[in-house]
This record gives C-alpha cells, sequence and structure tokens, in this order.
C-alpha cells in the first residue's frame, strides 16, 4: 500500500487539435456566449436518474443568480430527457451528440463543471480536472 504522503497517478486523457476544433465547432453552434456548465442528465437506470425538474431548477437558479448557461448533452435516445428539461429557456442548450467522447472530454474541460448522474460520462468529465457534481 503507498504511504499517506504519497500521491496517486492522476489518470488523464489527450486529444488532439481535432477534437479541440470540433468541442469548439459544436458550443459555437449551440450559441454558447459566455460561462457554462455541462449537464447530462440521463442514466440507464431510472433508480439512478435524478428528476429532470431538477436539474431545470438548477440551470435556472445558475442563469438567474450567475448568467451561466447549461449545456444538456445527451444522445439521440435522451432526446426527451433534453427537452423536458430545455423547454423555453434560452439560456439551456441541447446537445444531442453522437461525437467521440474526446470531444465531450474537450467540452467539459471548457465549462465550469459537470452535473450528471451516474454514467459513463461523468466518469469521462471526472478525468478533465473541473468540478463534478454527481
Amino acid at each position: 500500500f503507498p504511504s499517506h504522503d504519497t500521491a496517486l497517478p492522476i489518470s488523464k486523457l489527450y486529444t488532439n487539435q481535432g477534437h479541440i476544433d470540433t468541442a469548439k465547432l459544436r458550443l459555437e453552434e449551440l450559441g454558447v456566449l459566455g460561462k457554462f456548465v455541462v449537464v447530462h442528465p440521463a442514466a440507464r437506470k431510472k433508480l439512478r436518474q435524478w428528476s429532470p425538474k431538477k436539474f431545470e431548477a438548477i440551470a435556472v437558479y445558475l442563469w438567474e443568480k450567475h448568467q451561466i448557461e447549461t449545456v444538456i448533452m445527451g444522445t439521440q435516445d435522451e432526446v426527451s430527457i433534453l427537452e423536458e428539461i430545455k423547454q423555453q429557456h434560452s439560456f439551456v442548450k441541447s446537445w444531442v451528440s453522437n461525437d467521440s467522447l474526446l470531444v465531450f472530454y474537450e467540452v467539459v474541460c471548457n465549462s465550469e463543471f459537470f452535473l450528471g448522474n451516474e454514467s459513463g460520462p461523468l466518469q469521462i468529465a471526472d478525468l478533465s480536472g473541473k468540478p463534478v457534481i454527481g
């Protein structure tokens, strides 16, 4: 066992310029202009999935108190959850992605933090060094 004063290795993902450019393009396409958070509101098991209304309430709070936009992301199978959160809020951007996880990682690296359920995207976001709330 390592001693308490020995740092454990930190995992990191490595992206290339193509991933960086695609992430920047996706944010531009969504109209993200300033600070933003990334939210992945879905989970494979419903018991691990937080209510979409709670994610919406956080998005409203972040915008009203801090002018931070919310980028909710998911796959084509998760569109109904994304739409339930987005409603008519212009500060919530819905990103239905089939991009690589490295593009997702780059988007998270440029965000303020990540919020989501226990899921693969949460694990990828954790590698970004940004705060992660799960």
